[in-house]
């Protein structure tokens, strides 16, 4: 066994020996994960910072911080990156947003984020509905109801019928002749 032909894999430590004419392996074939230096982070290796210039940065972060705190503006809705910033309004709308959903019946997860979402309110719908040739009638009728929700964290909105017009549309279908 040659020194050159092999490696050692740095997430399972196992030996990993490579064919000459094939080259060296970039996954584990024991643990699966990537070899090589992808994703590796080396910390203070190569420059060193001397204390005053680690001191200053961090008086700037925590400046930044503090000037963010203060602003009590809704900043993470002004941020581009679909992060929100741990500032004060944020910490509140999260509060909120839990008492809230300790009161609802029903919590269902948003399609896109799969934040738990907001209720906000019934909306009636009037329809012209279509008679189903195989259950020979509509199956909502002309009016129904729908509860809307609202994702807090992305903004999307859902609707679901109200529990009892689900009942009333797995009856109808469950008594199809």
């Amino acid at each position: 066994m040659e020194l050159e032909n092999s490696q050692v894999c740095p997430w399972c430590s196992s030996e990993i020996i490579w064919d000459e004419e094939l080259g060296p392996e970039k996954y584990c074939p024991h643990c699966n994960n990537e070899l090589g230096n992808y994703r590796s982070l080396q910390v203070g290796a190569d420059e060193e910072m001397d204390e005053e210039e680690e001191s200053e940065q961090e008086d700037q972060s925590d400046d930044q911080l503090w000037k963010d705190e203060e602003d009590n503006t809704a900043s993470w809705m002004e941020d581009d990156s679909g992060y929100r910033t741990a500032n004060r309004n944020s910490l509140a709308m999260d509060s909120t947003v839990q008492k809230i959903l300790d009161d609802q019946d029903e919590m269902p997860e948003c399609p896109s984020c799969r934040e738990f979402m907001l209720e906000v309110g019934v909306q009636k719908i009037k329809i012209e509905p279509t008679i189903s040739p195989v259950i020979q009638q509509s199956m909502l009728g002309d009016e129904f109801s729908a509860v809307w929700y609202v994702c807090p964290s992305c903004f999307h909105t859902s609707s679901l019928l109200v529990p009892s017009e689900r009942l009333a549309l797995v009856q109808k279908l469950a008594t199809e002749t």
